[in-house]
Formats: C-alpha cells, sequence, structure tokens
C-alpha cells in the first residue's frame, strides 16, 4: 500500500514466525553491539621506590624499609593508599 510518498507495512499480514525471527535478530544485533562496546585493559601497577641517599620507610617509626610497591587489582574510581 502506498499513501503518498510513504510506505505503510500491514504487520496483521506478517506471520507470528516472521515477527519472532524479527525480534530475536534485533536482541542479537543488540547483544552483540554491547560485547563490542565494553572492553578491558589491563596496566601494570607496580613500581619499584628508589632514593639516592635518602631512607623511604613504609610505617612512621622508620622500622620497615620500602622498595617494592604494588598496588595489586585496582578498579576504575577506586583509590589505593
Amino acid at each position: 500500500m502506498f499513501e503518498g510518498d510513504k510506505t505503510i507495512i500491514n504487520f496483521k499480514k506478517l506471520g507470528s514466525g516472521t515477527v519472532i525471527a524479527i525480534n530475536i535478530v534485533g536482541l542479537t544485533l543488540v547483544i552483540l553491539t554491547a560485547g563490542l562496546l565494553s572492553t578491558t585493559k589491563t596496566v601494570p601497577s607496580s613500581g619499584t621506590i628508589s632514593a639516592i641517599n635518602l631512607g623511604v620507610y613504609s610505617d612512621s617509626g622508620c622500622t620497615s624499609p620500602l622498595s617494592p610497591l604494588n598496588f595489586g587489582m585496582v578498579t576504575p574510581g577506586t583509590q589505593v593508599t
């Protein structure tokens, strides 16, 4: 059917199998798009503390020298101390 320049689809003529197939294809496209837009990036989060003629300690009593530094797993928006 044509009404002016617009095409009108009569959904009553579509079979239920066709409607289900269209819904499955649409849902599949949404899921695939969401999967492609989500990504994970692992970045190293460790380092070494070094100082020339200066001691670096992990406690206020200066009894535990600090050299390796490992943050472990840090998620976005969190703070590690």
